[in-house]
């Protein structure tokens, strides 16, 4: 099942880009600032997820692959086919890549 979650999704830019905005906003809500949402199209895995980086106030850069599907389903961490977020290159649903973003664990500067 996890790796259905893993796989390709029918995703556009254009909802990424709104489900990274959403993020962010949940992000800083738990305590770490962000103060820039980049995209990075370089980072695309042409499968549905679309390249982010966080720059959080802390100086922390964080890259983030957003599947383009609709928010409520990326956000609906009961089924394990909800498509998963890569942070940093690892991938997680979404409130444990919520977790890992606002961490205060070093990460990529």
């Amino acid at each position: 099942m996890l790796e259905a979650a893993k796989g390709p999704v029918a995703g556009t830019e254009a909802v990424a880009t709104a489900n990274m905005e959403a993020f962010a906003a949940v992000v800083t809500g738990q305590g770490a600032p962000v103060s820039a949402v980049i995209r990075l199209p370089e980072r695309d895995d042409g499968a549905g997820r679309y390249g982010y980086r966080l720059d959080l106030a802390d100086g922390r850069r964080v890259e983030i692959l957003m599947p383009g599907v609709p928010l409520a389903v990326v956000r609906d961490n009961r089924l394990t086919s909800v498509p998963l977020l890569y942070v940093d290159g690892l991938c997680w649903w979404w409130t444990s890549a919520v977790t890992i973003a606002a961490s205060t664990a070093p990460t990529r500067r």
